[in-house]
């Protein structure tokens, strides 16, 4: 979990001095000042507290650059991806003078990502705080950038393919003009649906080792998708998997130890927090008990159907559930269910 330090920073002590208190209490507390971060996370000086690109003299930097000298630096052959990435949780500390300094966790931190296909290096990747949505204006600056001012000691070059995700497809009005500026041979064009997540479902291997190894990569596969929120795709994964370790016990039932259980509960798991993500909090739930089923010590089988009880308005069945996982998960897990049963 990243952690983001403001204390005795003046842009910070400028921009809370300058937002209006909450209406209903007058006051500015932790909560107003993460809501006015987050509601104004576009603006130049809330930009810069966490390292954003947007600042004038990165702006003022791009407007100059000429962009067509680059053309010389095209290999053929060469392919970036440019698309999202889900940061996951985030911790910021506030100074609340006159009181200590508190702590709050946001979900769903967003980034935007440039990967160099050839090399595996990423061009450039930054985080968006506070939102899940992506601004034009930010992506565009993000693309100028990965071109002409990339991390590291990259040097400012051009790819023969620039393949953009297709989660980013309504910004190609702001976008457009840009990439179509940029000379040839470069080339540019919008991704297809997200990551495969495996053959069709009368496609599975048909030994026990194979269908063990196709599990795992239905797994990993099925997490590049929900990572960039493809979550009806990374569902599909997670259930290829799942029916992959079922056809397993059937071939060899003495076989499936509790290495093998614990993948089947992590896949259910896993698919439990794609349909969360989806809105299906009922399928969440189901998944979640079957977790719990399949390795009782396994946490997140746990919290999946806390979360839904949560999302389906059930906090008696979720304190129940959270309780019960207390006399199964080790005791660091159980920190984390303490922490949940006290929120």
């Amino acid at each position: 979990m990243g952690t983001m330090k403001m204390h005795d920073d003046p842009a910070y002590a400028k921009i809370i001095a300058d937002m209006p208190p909450n209406p209903k209490t007058g006051r500015k507390d932790l909560l107003d000042i993460i809501t006015h971060l987050a509601e104004n996370s576009n603006r130049q000086d809330v930009r810069a507290l966490y390292g954003g690109t947007d600042d004038t003299a990165v702006r003022a930097q791009l407007d100059v650059f000429d962009f067509a000298a680059l053309a010389p630096t095209v290999v053929p052959g060469t392919t970036w991806r440019v698309g999202l990435i889900d940061r996951g949780d985030i911790a910021f500390h506030f100074p609340l003078p006159p009181g200590p300094v508190q702590t709050i966790k946001i979900t769903h931190r967003t980034g935007m990502k440039c990967r160099d296909e050839a090399t595996g290096m990423m061009r450039l990747q930054q985080d968006l705080l506070g939102e899940d949505t992506v601004l034009s204006d930010y992506m565009l600056t993000f693309l100028r950038r990965c071109i002409a001012m990339p991390a590291g000691p990259q040097e400012p070059a051009l790819p023969a393919t620039m393949i953009i995700a297709d989660l980013l497809a309504p910004h190609l009005p702001v976008l457009e003009p840009f990439l179509n500026s940029l000379p040839a041979p470069f080339t540019w064009q919008v991704a297809g649906p997200g990551p495969s997540t495996g053959p069709p479902r009368d496609d599975f291997p048909e030994t026990y080792d194979g269908l063990i190894a196709f599990a795992n990569e239905r797994k990993e596969s099925a997490n590049k998708a929900y990572s960039i929120k493809l979550y009806e795709l990374s569902a599909q994964g997670y259930g290829h998997g799942i029916e992959a370790l079922s056809r397993a016990e059937v071939l060899e039932p003495q076989s499936m130890g509790p290495p093998e259980r614990r993948l089947r509960a992590v896949l259910h798991a896993n698919r439990a927090a794609a349909y969360l993500a989806s809105g299906e909090a009922s399928a969440a739930l189901q998944d979640g008990c079957d977790a719990e089923k399949l390795d009782p010590s396994y946490l997140k089988g746990y919290i999946r159907q806390a979360r839904a009880h949560e999302v389906l308005g059930d906090t008696g069945d979720r304190r129940t559930v959270l309780e019960r996982a207390l006399g199964c998960v080790n005791a660091v897990d159980a920190l984390v269910v303490r922490s949940m049963l006290n929120s």
